[in-house]
């Protein structure tokens, strides 16, 4: 009779939740590693059968994730934004092997980290506290501080909801002199950190509206699921659209279709199809 592997099947192996053990003196697990990039971890994996990505493994069968995995993750992310298949990334991965060793680059966001780090310390909250609320690993939550990890929009939700804030806030955005009528290039945009979505203001009077216009790059989404108080109305203008209510009601939209629904459902969302999707997108009480 044949021995079993010491190692599990990748089906066996359940890693650590990133709010409990997330990394180890070794590297980090996958879900920590996603949160840095900005992906999923299903994603990741997909890199990794498509052999643009080889973590080394515990005697357990965890992935372990270092910094220039990291490194090297953030570019296979970039290169498939730019329309590069498994192939043509390998190709220009292998190009650029010597280079390979070069500790991952800060990611400013406009001092997002800084902004952040202030306001948790204004707060008098400690990054275990906020992990405890946002379900982010403290570890995570310290790498966004140091401009080392690339948030979700989900990620920064939860920090902006724990810290008793709203995202235009937290992303250090300026509020606009408030008017009835904003003419299309004088929309202000959030500076948001994720490549891939554009937000921009439709109004910037104080209502308990809060209409936007959301640009979302194919592949480009939440990444995570979300939720906060209030309700939401979506309508696409152009493009598709995906969004998935309390993790099983799944909604394929199309130009023209629309979605109303109550903000508590944790939700996420994603453009699946090959050009720029364009949404109308309206909370109340305001969100974003």
């Amino acid at each position: 009779m044949p021995k079993r592997s010491a190692v599990p099947a990748e089906a066996d192996v359940e890693e650590p939740h990133p709010a409990g053990e997330a990394s180890t003196a070794s590297g980090m697990y996958v879900r920590q590693a996603a949160q840095m990039v900005g992906v999923s971890p299903s994603m990741i994996r997909g890199w990794e059968d498509e052999g643009l990505i080889s973590p080394n493994r515990k005697p357990s069968g965890y992935r372990l994730y270092t910094m220039s995995d990291v490194h090297r993750l953030r570019r296979i992310r970039a290169l498939r934004e730019q329309g590069l298949n498994g192939a043509g990334i390998r190709r220009v991965l292998e190009a650029e092997a010597p280079h390979d060793l070069r500790p991952a680059p800060a990611l400013d966001h406009d001092g997002l980290g800084t902004r952040l780090k202030n306001l948790r310390s204004a707060r008098g909250a400690s990054l275990r506290e906020v992990s405890q609320k946002t379900g982010l690993s403290p570890s995570y939550l310290s790498s966004v501080e140091r401009s080392l990890a690339s948030p979700s929009i989900a990620s920064l939700q939860k920090i902006a909801a724990a810290l008793g804030t709203n995202l235009p806030n937290l992303l250090g955005d300026d509020h606009d002199q408030a008017r009835e009528v904003v003419r299309r290039r004088e929309r202000p945009r959030l500076r948001y950190p994720e490549r891939g979505v554009r937000i921009e203001r439709l109004s910037v009077n104080e209502t308990m509206l809060e209409p936007l216009l959301f640009i979302v790059k194919p592949g480009a989404g939440s990444q995570e699921p979300y939720e906060h108080d209030g309700e939401e109305f979506i309508f696409v203008q152009s493009g598709s659209f995906t969004i998935t209510l309390d993790g099983t009601d799944t909604h394929h939209l199309e130009t023209g279709d629309c979605i109303t629904f109550r903000s508590r459902r944790p939700h996420t969302w994603s453009n699946p199809g090959t050009v720029d999707t364009q949404l109308i997108w309206v909370n109340t009480p305001p969100t974003f």
